[in-house]
């Protein structure tokens, strides 16, 4: 009986590995969307919104986000079908694949590890589940995985990484036993082409498997001359189908940088400063992964990339050490050369070499690079406790790892949830950047972006300054701090930052629509006309410009163009009560004629409307002035009305022709 507990604990174990990651991230399901790729690819974006045909076929042909990734996007199409638009359900979903995740690591490591010391394999395997619950646990609350989860846009992540992880597993265990060994294969090639299809990161695996068949499976020598003879050409076959949807995905992934951008070429972004990136990259995840401290959302480039930085001169002689040193103990110790091997194919696609967006490094790129070096740490500690009883020296080392194992992953699960507070919101996100890097213009700017739609323009000023004095020629930053200055009453200095950005970019309609604004505010409606006619000739659907063009004009007291503004602007935004409004104050200003423009152009209801309260507000106007001379105009108004209303009845609801 005092046996029977710790074997069904340890045959348990992957089920309390999985139950501790939920619990520490699910914190992350309290938070909100961000305004970080969150909100242009989930917010203000429709075309994922279920799982039917239409949103299928946008789904398997976009490359939103410069990925093709269709996958992710059905996962986000089923979230809304099960949560609508409310962020904890997508939270959710992020931490349950992150869960899952740790689960099917603790397979894998527990299979490897076992590989690796066939010597130790016997009686109990109770150390082994252990020590692969501390792998898994190790590379699931690891601070570096935050990003990965608690961003809805990384879903990407956890999911390709749920899918590789059980395709590995597949191909593992189909090489035990001959009878499903061709089904097995093809099933994991399968599952690996659903990792690539939700993101394209694991291109090398092919490589991977390789260096698994070296160690610890033990099929392939360590020499690689000795790689390709015949005897050896059936582990070729067996990943022959993983190189092949490899190079489909590589192809695509080169037509998606060819039609999306967002690369730099080679002269825009030499190949000194993308090598000098890939070596530090190198050396900084793995640094990160010794010693998780300092983590930030967005690594920008320093001004100058290349040899000669001071950090990048450090990451390139690490590269170099560490290539060297795995080599030169590739006999004693195989597993360091294999694991280094693995993680630099897991870091080859998200390295300098091909480089997209603003950062340098990121946190997520290292959610699949970082699984050999959890599995290498799990190795440790099985192999340092079964091996204590040697001499005095191990039983030492025996006793450090297990202290370590013991109090790292509580003190990693820790500063995870620490963590996850700078994901809670976009506020508390740019705040955190902004802090640690006062000079990233990304990180000013969004801030002030964001503290501008939270209603606190006072405090997105200063950022919005910052990042004007860091790329001083930027037409957002100007319209984004005019608008801030104009919630803030500060016309003059509005007027100022709204003018300098009209004149980068005559042709952009916003610009000159909050000037507009401030023009109008500062009453000078003649230059606020102007602003909003140019402003609606840039966009002639921006319906907001036809309606401040209708607004000045009515007040001007030129009624028949503020008509026709107004009617523009309804025709562009018919569900508008305000611009409804204005349009029924302008009539009753106008003569018949222009009533009868209104009632061709309007719809019957609507008109009807129109035509009925504005020959109420006549009626009564007239009555109140008491004027004989008053009331016949307006009872001479009020039948051309009532004649136009009956011709309308008649026409049963038709909108009326002829010049009126």
């Amino acid at each position: 009986m005092r046996r029977a507990f710790p074997r069904f604990l340890s045959s348990t174990l992957f089920i309390w590995v999985a139950f501790i990651v939920l619990f520490v991230f699910s914190g992350t399901i309290r938070h909100g969307f961000l305004d970080w790729d969150d909100n242009h690819l989930l917010l203000n974006n429709p075309h994922y919104r279920g799982l039917a045909w239409v949103h299928l076929k946008w789904m398997w042909s976009t490359i939103e986000g410069g990925l093709y990734i269709p996958l992710t996007w059905m996962s986000f199409g089923l979230d809304y079908l099960l949560w609508g638009m409310n962020p904890a359900g997508y939270h959710l979903t992020n931490v349950v694949f992150h869960a899952m995740n740790a689960a099917a690591l603790y397979f894998l490591s527990l299979f490897l590890i076992k590989r690796a010391n066939p010597d130790l394999v016997y009686g109990e395997d109770t150390p082994f589940r252990l020590a692969a619950a501390c792998a898994a646990l190790f590379f699931a609350l690891h601070p570096l995985r935050v990003e990965s989860v608690a961003w809805v846009t990384e879903r990407k992540d956890v999911l390709s990484g749920f899918f590789l992880l059980v395709s590995t597993l597949i191909y593992l265990r189909g090489l035990e036993g001959a009878r499903w060994r061709s089904g097995r294969l093809a099933l994991s090639a399968a599952f690996y082409a659903l990792s690539l299809l939700s993101k394209p990161t694991a291109l090398f695996i092919p490589v991977v498997l390789l260096a698994l068949d070296v160690y610890p499976l033990r099929r392939l020598p360590m020499n690689p001359r000795e790689w390709f003879t015949k005897e050896r050409w059936f582990l070729w076959k067996e990943k022959g189908g993983f190189i092949l949807i490899a190079l489909v995905f590589t192809i695509v992934g080169l037509f998606v940088v060819a039609r999306k951008g967002g690369t730099p070429s080679l002269e825009d972004y030499g190949i000194i400063p993308r090598l000098a990136q890939t070596f530090y990259g190198t050396g900084f995840y793995l640094l990160k992964t010794i010693v998780p401290s300092g983590l930030c959302p967005l690594y920008e480039y320093p001004k100058q990339v290349g040899f000669w930085n001071h950090p990048l001169l450090l990451g390139g002689t690490f590269f170099a050490v560490a290539n060297g040193l795995f080599y030169v103990f590739r006999r004693e110790r195989p597993w360091g050369l294999i694991t280094w091997v693995s993680y630099l194919a897991f870091l080859a696609p998200v390295s300098g070499l091909f480089q997209r967006g603003p950062q340098m490094m990121a946190d997520r790129y290292s959610y699949l690079a970082s699984i050999g070096w959890s599995v290498v740490l799990g190795g440790a500690v099985v192999t340092t406790w079964l091996r204590r009883t040697e001499n005095p020296w191990a039983r030492r080392r025996a006793a450090l790892v297990l202290v370590l194992a013991i109090t790292g992953v509580p003190a990693l699960g820790m500063l995870s949830i620490r963590q996850m507070k700078v994901w809670r919101n976009s506020e508390a996100l740019w705040s955190y950047v902004a802090a640690r890097t006062p000079a990233s213009f990304v990180a000013n700017y969004n801030l002030g972006v964001v503290m501008l739609h939270e209603g606190k323009p006072w405090a997105a000023v200063a950022p919005l300054k910052r990042a004007l004095s860091v790329m001083p020629d930027v037409l957002d930053i100007y319209n984004n701090l005019g608008v801030a200055y104009f919630s803030l009453k500060q016309h003059k200095r509005a007027i100022y930052y709204l003018s300098h950005a009209a004149r980068l970019n005559p042709y952009l309609a916003e610009p000159f629509y909050n000037l507009g604004n401030a023009f109008l505010a500062m009453e000078r409606p003649q230059d606020a006309l102007e602003c909003y006619e140019k402003a609606a000739d840039n966009n002639p659907r921006f319906a907001a410009a036809h309606k401040k063009r209708g607004v000045v004009l009515s007040r001007m007291e030129r009624n028949a163009e503020a008509v026709e503004a107004f009617q523009s602007a309804l025709r562009l935004r018919p569900e508008d009560p305000e611009t409804e409004d204005l349009l029924r104050g302008a009539v009753i200003k106008m003569n018949d004629r222009y009533g009868v423009c209104l009632l061709r152009s309007a719809p019957r209801t609507t008109a009807v409307r129109w035509t009925e309260d504005s020959v109420r507000t006549l009626f009564e106007r007239g009555r109140s002035e008491g004027t004989e001379c008053k009331r016949i105009g307006v009872l001479l108004r009020l039948r051309r009305a009532l004649s136009l209303f009956e011709g309308l009845e008649g026409n049963g609801g038709s909108t009326l022709c002829g010049n009126g």
